[in-house]
């Protein structure tokens, strides 16, 4: 590769994961928050974006093809212990922590896709559909323990950190922020979008594994399950 495209490829990169990624990130949170309103509300949300005109092709341009660019570059980048930009933002320890981060999120957005989206693509799935099943599977106990939400809980956490710790990077590297207090006040101005993002996707998390909310006041939100698309679990893996 050479300089020039190496060059061009990292800025790629890095825009990718602050747009539209990031863009997408903050949605997603939010559509899925809107289960936390009322009983219909994410559904309806759901069922609105999935009616937009061209949302498979916007998707794949504006979603999944930066992604797959931005996790193979990525896991280039550290298979290969370099830098994304010299001199580098990130202190060693930092770097360490923002690529295992990196790591994990792409585990957990493998997973999720695959869990998930793949069900939502099926013909026939409606919005409700993919909502009876994220809460069943969700509550599901396995070995005494909430194993599936915990995860979610660690792959939410480590997108909210991987995002966070980059978009510090992606403005400091473009010497938006070159004083040290400068850099310090766009520390803590993405440390709070990151922690914003988590405790907004883990408040989720938590109501659809246990149906209280681990943010605001619980409500009455009854949940329709359809034995068709989730049969009730069994007594050996309970759910809720």
């Amino acid at each position: 590769m050479s300089k020039t495209r190496a060059l061009n490829a990292e800025k790629l990169f890095s825009l990718s994961g602050v747009v539209p990624l990031g863009l997408f990130l903050v949605l997603h949170v939010m559509a899925n928050g809107r289960a936390l309103v009322v009983e219909n509300a994410f559904t309806a949300t759901f069922t609105r974006i999935r009616a937009t005109p061209g949302i498979v092709a916007i998707e794949i341009a504006l979603v999944f093809v930066p992604l797959a660019f931005h996790a193979a570059y990525g896991v280039w980048l550290v298979a290969k212990k370099r830098a994304l930009a010299t001199p580098s933002p990130y202190e060693p320890w930092l770097r360490a922590v923002h690529r295992a981060a990196g790591v994990v999120a792409l585990a957990y957005i493998a997973y999720h896709l695959y869990e998930y989206s793949l069900h939502g693509a099926t013909p026939g799935a409606t919005a409700g559909d993919y909502f009876t099943v994220l809460s069943a599977r969700l509550s599901t106990i396995a070995g005494g323990a909430p194993l599936r939400a915990m995860f979610y809980v660690l792959g939410v956490a480590a997108v909210a950190l991987h995002f966070a710790v980059g978009l510090w990077g992606f403005m400091v590297a473009r010497k938006w922020f070159v004083a040290p207090r400068a850099r310090r006040f766009a520390a803590a101005g993405a440390a709070v979008i990151g922690a914003a993002l988590f405790l907004g996707a883990t408040n989720v998390v938590t109501y659809f594994a246990t149906g209280a909310r681990l943010i605001g006041r619980d409500g009455p939100t009854p949940v329709e399950v359809d034995p068709t698309v989730c049969p009730a679990p069994s007594a050996s893996s309970s759910s809720k």
